[in-house]
């Protein structure tokens, strides 16, 4: 309670406490006791626009307070919306993030399977190569054996000289494999 109200109300219970006992006694005139009476409703008027007074201060400081309160959820919220906002941003940036790794993924596992292919059929046409090298040096040699049976016979320079250019024929084969 406010300290004038408190005054005000010591005040006025001294003021009744006093008229009552000047009227028991009866050392009042009517005129006394009607002015005591109208200064004890001036003091009660007094200590109720104190209490409205303080009443509208109270209120107005509620006011206050609840803008205060009001504007600091406003705050509050639109912060929590702004960070719900950041946190499903960076939701979404992770399921981008995840998605290119498992693409990058499986292109790399592709690429992987690609180059194994690759080296496999390398490793198989090389195999195959190699049979039809070892084939066309068994024709050759035995083109050779044939040539050789002529160069016995009286044309060694001939047979020697188309035998050379077989082996070259043959390795300019094999480089372009």
């Amino acid at each position: 309670m406010d300290e004038n109200i408190r005054k005000f109300l010591l005040d006025l219970k001294a003021l009744t406490e006093t008229r009552k006992e000047m009227q028991e006694k009866g050392l009042l005139t009517p005129f006394q006791l009607q002015h005591k009476l109208s200064m004890e409703e001036h003091m009660k008027n007094e200590i109720q626009n104190c209490m409205r007074r303080a009443q509208v201060k109270i209120d107005e400081k509620k006011k206050e307070e609840e803008k205060m309160i009001g504007q600091i959820t406003y705050r509050l919220e639109r912060k929590i919306r702004e960070m719900d906002k950041l946190k499903e941003e960076e939701e979404y940036r992770q399921q981008v993030e995840e998605r290119y790794e498992a693409r990058m993924k499986k292109e790399r596992e592709a690429m992987e399977m690609q180059s194994l292919a690759e080296n496999w059929s390398k490793e198989e046409s090389g195999h195959k190569e190699k049979g039809a090298i070892s084939e066309k040096k068994e024709t050759t040699s035995s083109k050779n054996k044939k040539n050789g049976k002529k160069n016995k016979k009286g044309k060694s320079e001939e047979s020697g000289s188309s035998g050379s250019e077989e082996v070259n024929e043959l390795n300019i084969e094999e480089l372009s494999l």
